[in-house]
């Protein structure tokens, strides 16, 4: 008996269960494609010879019955013209080549769940021709291509009129969602707001708190900025999608005000440049809480002190039947503030360059004219101390060809430069006693360089012209 049941159990091949529940929940599970098959075959087989054996037994076949001489003696023969068992046979064979769908397969790029009587999904087939007997068996296609979606539309899909009496919106057009950002919040402060949600775990493992440090700027303070976010799921089990959710466009309107519900919570409670630094943590959250929606992430219920052991032995979880849905992405994509704060801000950073460049620019005019000046400076110097070792070796010279002291010859060079400057030099007794001095001294060399000059002859006198008397004599 035991070897029997064996033999059953392994023609009927094992149900799937794709959502990991206890053993006592039955709803939900399905067939793996091969079980399917097989199953399908043992049922079409089943029937084949149960109908045959009762055609045997209750169906007579259409006969013809003739007189026919054998051998110079008729004899009566029965000739079958039509058998209820052959027709039976040939039927079952029809239906079995009908039953692949070759005439109408799953498209590429899809997937489908295999109904009976398009209500309990018995097994998910990929893209070709499944074998799904016809009459019994209803296939259901859905796409298996990674499905993107932007909240709460494409940008292009946003409407930002201003709201005015009478204004309608436009059926495909839909508002943006604006959150009102409110100052910067301090650390204590996030623990407090935020509680067990400050710190989050990523898909590695790794930890992440909320970052309260950002810089003080416009969005730091209180304003108000439109959000848009986007996920990005796959289908990967048909049987449970028509099974708990049946339409894409209702899961992304659900996910939509999942998502909704996450940013409205999170975001009033921190600044707009908090929710900017702070991206991968508010995506985390995001993609947590889409994932509890299609029924990805257990949730633990309060399980009280009496009923606890209980419980424990059921496995007693709170999630929402799953979806079927793998949840690739779910984040925000932009928080995108007006165009006057923009403009502030931008100001206000490019004042900071502005700044810095003036300042720059200051101190290189600050070096520039010390270099400018130290190099006037050295200019100056070495004129100048090329013009002193000019006049100290002419007044040598001087002193020299005169034969006088450097101190007589350098009073003449004074005496000659204020002689020849056309100036007006007032000076005290003791400036005119030098300034006599000095002429007295010029005088006395010229007179005895001129006796040591040859006197003229009597010839070179009688030729000089005899002057004039002026009539003032």
């Amino acid at each position: 008996m035991g070897k029997i049941k064996a033999f059953f159990s392994k023609i009927r091949g094992k149900k799937v269960d794709q959502r990991a529940r206890p053993a006592s929940s039955s709803d939900g599970t399905t067939w793996d494609i091969k079980s399917f098959y097989r199953q399908a075959a043992c049922w079409i087989v089943a029937v084949l010879v149960i109908v045959s054996v009762l055609l045997y037994f209750f169906a007579e076949p259409i006969t013809r019955t003739e007189e026919v001489l054998i051998n110079g003696e008729k004899q009566t023969e029965t000739t079958v013209i039509f058998s209820w068992i052959q027709f039976w046979w040939y039927a079952v064979a029809i239906y079995a080549i009908a039953s692949i769908r070759f005439w109408k397969p799953v498209k590429t790029g899809d997937q489908a769940a295999l109904t009976l009587f398009g209500g309990k999904p018995l097994a998910n087939v990929g893209a070709g021709a499944p074998f799904a007997p016809l009459f019994f068996i209803q296939i259901l296609p859905v796409t298996a291509q990674v499905q993107q979606r932007e909240f709460p539309a494409e940008p292009e899909q946003l409407d930002r009129t201003e709201l005015k009496d009478g204004y309608e919106l436009d059926s495909e057009k839909r508002p943006p969602l604006r959150i009102h950002f409110r100052d910067s919040i301090s650390h204590p402060d996030a623990k407090k707001l935020f509680g067990k949600d400050f710190t989050v775990t990523d898909a590695q493992g790794n930890s992440i708190d909320f970052v309260d440090s950002v810089t003080e700027d416009g969005l730091a303070s209180r304003v108000t900025a439109e959000v848009q976010h986007v996920v990005r799921i796959k289908v990967i089990n048909p049987s449970l999608f028509f099974s708990n959710i049946g339409d894409l466009e209702i899961a992304f309107k659900q996910i939509e005000d999942e998502m909704v519900s996450v940013l409205t919570r999170f975001m009033p409670k921190m600044s707009a440049g908090q929710a900017l630094t702070n991206m991968k943590w508010l995506s985390i959250h995001l993609h947590n809480a889409v994932e509890r929606r299609v029924g990805n992430l257990f949730e633990k219920k309060e399980i009280s002190d009496d009923t606890k052991d209980e419980a424990e032995k059921q496995g007693a979880q709170a999630r929402i039947e799953p979806w079927g849905i793998d949840v690739q992405a779910a984040f925000v994509k932009l928080i995108h503030t007006s165009h006057g704060l923009n403009i502030s801000i931008d100001k206000a950073a490019q004042a900071r360059f502005y700044k810095n460049e003036t300042i720059t620019a200051a101190e290189g005019r600050v070096i520039q004219l010390e270099l400018e000046g130290k190099g006037a400076a050295s200019a100056a110097r070495d004129l100048e101390q090329g013009t002193l070792e000019g006049r100290a070796k002419g007044i040598k010279k001087l002193a020299s060809a005169l034969d006088v002291s450097g101190s007589e010859a350098q009073a003449a060079e004074v005496a000659r430069s204020i002689g020849n400057s056309g100036n007006t030099v007032v000076v005290g007794t003791e400036g005119f006693g030098q300034l006599a001095g000095i002429a007295a001294a010029t005088l006395g060399n010229k007179s005895k360089a001129q006796k040591e000059l040859p006197e003229p002859s009597s010839d070179e006198s009688s030729a000089k012209p005899e002057p004039e008397r002026g009539g003032d004599s």
